[in-house]
């Protein structure tokens, strides 16, 4: 469920991000995760550069499990930046060990971005 109540609607999935000049910018991307968990924690949503920079840092969900439970959840990000072509990688955290981590390939548009 969405911050009003409402649930999400997902228009597209992607995996990279296609600019004709470096930084770019997104105005707008949400980042939808998910988990298994049997214990309470804390959830952090991060994205990584190509040279290992933390460049968003967000609180994702405080879990309050006490048996096995599917979380679920996303994060809206504005305004990011990615300063140069690579691949960049979101990482959900659980405290401070990466519980799951996805690709996107960020290049000049026109580059394939489809890596696998």
């Amino acid at each position: 469920m969405g911050p009003d109540g409402a649930k999400p609607t997902y228009y597209g999935v992607f995996t990279g991000v296609s600019a004709q000049a470096f930084p770019c910018t997104v105005a707008t991307m949400t980042v939808a995760w998910s988990m298994r968990t049997a214990e309470p924690c804390v959830l952090r949503l991060r994205l990584v550069s190509p040279t290992g920079e933390v460049l968003h840092d967000l609180d994702a969900a405080k879990v309050s499990a006490t048996r096995d439970v599917m979380v679920s959840g996303y994060n809206t990000i504005t305004q990011e930046q990615f300063p140069e072509p690579g691949e960049y990688r979101f990482e959900l955290l659980s405290g401070d060990q990466v519980v799951g981590s996805t690709p996107v390939f960020v290049s000049i548009r026109g580059e394939d971005t489809s890596h696998g």
